[in-house]
């Protein structure tokens, strides 16, 4: 019993999701990810809901507690670490993180394009340049790349 109203909400969770209703996702994700924090998919939809929402905070503190508690830190974690220290305007703590998500997907535009950004607010301009290039081969739709280049 317990399972199919997990696989209920799972499926109601995947449906705002999909129609980007953040609001009325965020509290069931949190249900479902506090009953059920280890099933597989769980805590990426909870991820993709904070991140819908732009709560870098909340969004943060859940990847570290999974990351302490049950030792789950899925693919992607270091650049959504990454990109939220960048929209908190935490740029030297956000660095590591998306230095390590170049090193696992060097092909990542987002991941050069939000190093790019700390590393310019760091003072490493050089360093930022190469990032906001390479992101702007990387993410030919995405206009801020070739624009942050240019003022850099």
């Amino acid at each position: 019993m317990a399972n199919q109203k997990l696989i209920a909400d799972l499926q109601k969770l995947d449906a705002l999701i999909a129609s980007q209703q953040w609001a009325e996702a965020a509290p069931l994700a949190e249900q479902v990810m506090a009953r059920a924090p280890l099933t597989s998919g769980v805590l990426e939809r909870c991820l993709q809901v904070l991140r819908g929402q732009q709560d870098w905070e909340a969004l943060m503190d859940v990847l570290m507690r999974s990351r302490n508690r049950y030792q789950l830190w899925p693919q992607g974690s270091d650049l959504l670490m990454g990109q939220g220290m960048v929209e908190l305007g935490r740029w030297s703590e956000s660095i590591p993180y998306l230095e390590l998500a170049v090193a696992q997907d060097s092909l990542s535009g987002w991941a050069h394009h939000f190093l790019g950004k700390a590393m310019r607010h760091t003072g490493h301009l050089q360093d930022a340049l190469t990032h906001q290039q390479t992101a702007s081969e990387q993410l030919p739709e995405f206009p801020w790349a070739p624009f942050e280049a240019g003022q850099l």
